[in-house]
């Protein structure tokens, strides 16, 4: 029920009936002065201690309010969650766009993670997995890309440097560079190596690193190695 249904019912009125859905089971459908006021899940309704004959406060009102908004988030995070995985903060962001307040947001965030419904450890290793899967990628590239995915710091920096441990940055880079070049038959070599250097710089490689990857490039090139 809306804010304007809590907002009709006359002062001093009690509850009068508290019903369970035929629909399901897990909800009751709460109703004061003669009117449905709310559908609230059986678990609130015991916390709240909501009972036939209980007087109606503004007091209470909130309470139930906030169940209602509660159950409506927590309703509207398990539809997102079902089509793609998310981590605390962005689920937290997205609820808040959708209009429910941080605080209620923040809640849900947390009893999904309890429930273990949202893992971010286990979210951020996956999405480093994918980013480096196909293109290298610097410590500094996918630390940046797990705090744009709302990830805490501490845990994004040690997920990219365990997704990286065992990784030659310069080789890995090399391989990159030469994929590139490839890609490039028809350009000049100083108009491709500017290019691979703008590449290599994109996904996070400082420039030692570019250096050392375009030193073994064009000895690769000079000794008339393959570069593919």
């Amino acid at each position: 029920m809306g804010q304007q249904m809590f907002a009709n019912i006359a002062p001093a009125s009690t509850i009068t009936a508290i019903e369970p859905l035929r629909s399901d089971s897990t909800m009751r459908r709460v109703r004061v002065g003669g009117k449905t006021i709310a559908t609230v899940r059986a678990a609130d309704m015991e916390a709240m201690e909501l009972a036939v004959g209980l007087d109606w406060t503004e007091q209470l009102a909130q309470k139930v309010r906030r169940a209602v908004e509660t159950h409506e988030a927590r309703g509207a995070a398990l539809r997102l969650l079902n089509r793609r995985a998310y981590s605390c903060g962005e689920l937290i962001d997205r609820l808040a766009r959708k209009g429910h307040s941080n605080q209620i947001a923040g809640n849900i965030a947390q009893e999904l993670a309890t429930a273990g419904l949202i893992d971010d450890e286990a979210y951020a290793r996956a999405i480093a997995r994918e980013t480096v899967a196909t293109k290298p990628a610097s410590q500094e590239f996918l630390a940046r890309k797990l705090r744009g995915r709302r990830i805490d710091d501490d845990l994004a920096q040690r997920i990219a440097l365990e997704t990286l441990a065992d990784v030659d940055m310069v080789e890995a880079a090399t391989q990159y560079a030469r994929k590139r070049l490839h890609a490039m038959p028809t350009v000049s070599r100083t108009t491709a190596t500017r290019r691979i250097a703008a590449a290599l710089a994109r996904r996070g490689f400082d420039a030692d690193t570019i250096a050392a990857t375009l030193g073994r490039l064009n000895q690769a090139l000079l000794t008339d190695q393959p570069a593919t």
